[in-house]
């Protein structure tokens, strides 16, 4: 199933933020996101993603004593903010508060628990790797990396898909 809307998990923002992640190569990531634009996609995150994404990295490069890490994880939040390609979905939302209460009963995650009660308000799937998130979400709300690769590479070579 193709859809038209995709909620990005912090996992999708880092290599924005300088640092590779083990689903792809930066590129292809790159690629496969202006694909689903051109598509008609609409790519959101939560602004809790955009501080999630920067404290972990800013965090990594302090360890590392890397003021360049330091430098591209403050670079990263300010392009990710100003990105016209991302919609910005506010967390501090009466409707994803609730959720969010609802889901850190079983979740002790902070982020998460705002970044998946995001998802289930608005009703947008959400792109991770998190195997607890269709705990809290179901099946229908889920989309992981392959799946939408491989569903923005078939529609852009034509193959029928239904959409949302």
């Amino acid at each position: 199933m193709f859809t038209r809307k995709i909620l990005l998990d912090t996992t999708f923002l880092l290599p924005s933020y300088g640092v590779s992640i083990d689903v792809d190569e930066k590129e292809i990531i790159a690629n496969v996101m202006q694909g689903f634009i051109d598509l008609g996609g609409e790519i959101y995150v939560s602004t809790l993603s955009l501080l999630e994404a920067f404290l972990k990295t800013y965090r990594v490069a302090e360890k590392l004593k890397n003021e360049e890490g330091k430098i591209r994880a403050r670079e990263g939040f300010i392009s990710v903010m100003h990105s016209n390609m991302i919609r910005k979905i506010d967390f501090l939302n009466y409707e994803i508060f609730l959720e969010a209460f609802k889901i850190r009963k079983t979740n002790k995650d902070p982020f998460d628990c705002f970044i998946f009660a995001t998802s289930k308000a608005k009703g947008i799937p959400l792109l991770t790797e998190d195997s607890k998130a269709a705990a809290h979400l179901g099946e229908e709300l889920i989309c992981n990396w392959e799946k939408f690769k491989n569903n923005v590479f078939k529609k852009e070579n034509g193959s029928s898909a239904s959409s949302n």
